[in-house]
């Protein structure tokens, strides 16, 4: 860092919510990407949950749960595209 700008670290995150986004496209900040919406993921989180009490998903046993979970970045993301 120099002065507080970043100057060779990158942070990423898996969290896109409001306050990362608003730090992925601040040039001073180390915060470059981010992977995920908070609401789908959540929803699948309790979706995943649900599942889990209703014995339709093993508890004992590795799942994967896929989500449409896009990613922000710095370098190739627009603003735009990230608020929709």
């Amino acid at each position: 860092m120099d002065n507080g700008k970043p100057l060779t670290e990158i942070i990423a995150g898996v969290d896109g919510g409001e306050n990362a986004m608003v730090k992925i496209f601040n040039p001073n900040s180390s915060f470059k990407l981010t992977h995920g919406q908070v609401r789908d993921n959540a929803r699948a989180e309790v979706d995943t949950l649900i599942a889990m009490i209703n014995g339709k998903i093993p508890m004992d046993k590795w799942m994967e749960i896929q989500t449409l979970s896009p990613e922000f970045d710095y370098w190739n993301s627009s603003i735009e595209a990230a608020q929709i």
